[in-house]
Parts: structure tokens; sequence; C-alpha cells
């Protein structure tokens, strides 16, 4: 596959690239983000938060980039409270998490 960039948005941090075969038959739009600012930013609160600290009303418990955050919608995840605590709570996931403890 051969990828020309397509398009670029500074405040996403996302590029888009146009995707196709050597013969020109099939293509595809895709989009690629850098997710380090976010990750590194949830790294280091959750090296500073005392895990004794209790949760409360209106704590930030998670950053999660734009791309992760649709893919999440799209499975329906994010609208049933229940199954985002379970994602969230997942240990896969902890760099998305701001602060360690249970959801």
């Amino acid at each position: 596959m051969a990828y020309e960039l397509f398009d670029s948005d500074p405040l996403l941090k996302t590029k888009q690239y146009f995707a196709s075969n050597t013969e020109g038959t099939e293509f595809s739009l895709v989009t690629v983000e850098d997710q380090t600012p976010v990750l590194q930013q949830n790294y280091d609160l959750r090296k500073e938060t005392d895990r004794r600290t209790r949760w409360g009303d209106g704590q930030l418990v998670a950053s999660i980039p734009a791309l992760v955050w649709m893919d999440l919608w799209q499975q329906g995840i994010v609208g049933d409270e229940a199954a985002f605590k379970r994602w969230l709570n997942n240990p896969e996931n902890v760099v998305f998490r701001r602060r360690l403890g249970k959801v």
C-alpha cells in the first residue's frame, strides 16, 4: 500500500493518510493520532496522586485520546456506565487513568 498525507488536525494531533494498493483498485483513509502527550500526562498524575486520597464527585478519572474515545463509542461502551467502569478498571487500560484505584 502507498500512503499519502490527506489531512492534518493540529488540535486533535491527528493525521489522515490516503492509502491505495499499487493497482489503484482499493483505497482507504487511515487516521493516526499522537497519543504521547495525553498518556505521559496521565502517567505523571498517577505517580503524584496518593492512593489513600478518597474519591469524590467531580474528580477527573481518566484522559482518553479522541480516537480511543470514538472506538469506545462505536462499541457502545461510552453510553453504558457499567461497561465503561469495567473498561476503566481493566489493567490493560491503566495508561488512560489519571489515578489508580477502582472506579
